[in-house]
């Protein structure tokens, strides 16, 4: 999905510190040194601007600068992991059982 935004500079990621999605989508973020701004969401009053990019509401959700939205924890790993993994972690995650088993889950 993509969205028209104004100018960012940087991932705006809506997150809940207690989420373990949001925390797994957080530490990839974070190993792979991308700078993103984080709106922490209250689950009892979710921020229209995040339920008109994921009308599911749930986190966490990550609007991309070009538009494009991340609604899954993996989704937003794999993004982050793929831009810079300084210790080779999605690259050893690629194993054949690993993705055999992705495929049979439908991921």
């Amino acid at each position: 999905m993509f969205y028209p935004t104004p100018v960012m500079q940087r991932p705006l990621l809506y997150t809940y510190r207690r989420c373990p999605y949001a925390m797994r989508a957080r530490m990839a973020l974070i190993i792979a040194g991308i700078a993103f701004d984080a709106h922490e969401v209250s689950l009892r009053d979710k921020p229209p601007e995040m339920l008109a990019l994921s009308p599911k509401g749930s986190v966490p959700v990550m609007l991309l600068p070009d538009g494009q939205v991340l609604e899954q924890s993996w989704d937003i790993m794999q993004w982050a992991l793929i831009q810079k993994d300084p210790d080779g972690w999605w690259a050893r995650a690629q194993t054949p059982e690993n993705l055999e088993w992705f495929a049979r889950k439908g991921l």
